[in-house]
């Protein structure tokens, strides 16, 4: 559970009254909502029976719920892009799997090598010097690193 579901239901599952004070019954509207009913709690619209209420006790317009809804909408949004922290160990765990899927002699594969050592011999069969083959292979890792940057993995030389 992350941290605005923990103050949701703090909120919601709390002994407290949060339409009596102006403050609380302000903050309820953003984090949890006075949109809808009990038997939808989806809907977009404030009944008019809170709204009457509350124009009464705290003199509340429009203006004041349009800004508690558009601020609800955003604790929503955020709320929906949060991730718990056990959401972010399985994403972890995921992103170390398809790690290790791509090291750098699959990168090499990519380049129409087997291995290291095939990019060494094909270059001695065309005469390069060791400070070439030195230079490609360094050049290759370079392009290797890059790729898994733009693919948010980490290296992994075998």
């Amino acid at each position: 559970m992350n941290m605005i579901d923990r103050i949701k239901d703090k909120i919601v599952f709390g002994a407290k009254d949060f339409g009596q004070n102006e403050l609380d019954a302000f903050l309820y509207g953003i984090v949890v909502g006075w949109n809808g009913t009990d038997e939808d709690s989806n809907s977009p619209e404030i009944p008019e029976g809170i709204k009457k209420e509350f124009a009464e006790r705290f003199n509340w317009g429009e203006k004041e719920w349009e800004v508690i809804t558009c601020m609800n909408i955003v604790v929503g949004v955020l709320n929906n892009g949060y991730k718990s922290d056990v959401e972010i160990e399985e994403t972890k765990e995921e992103s170390v799997k398809e790690e290790e899927k791509f090291t750098f002699n699959d990168y090499l594969v990519t380049q129409g090598y087997k291995d290291r050592e095939d990019v060494n011999n094909a270059l001695q069969k065309k005469g390069k010097s060791d400070k070439y083959i030195r230079d490609i292979l360094v050049y290759l890792r370079h392009d290797y690193e890059k790729e898994c940057a733009a693919k948010k993995y980490i290296p992994i030389y075998e």
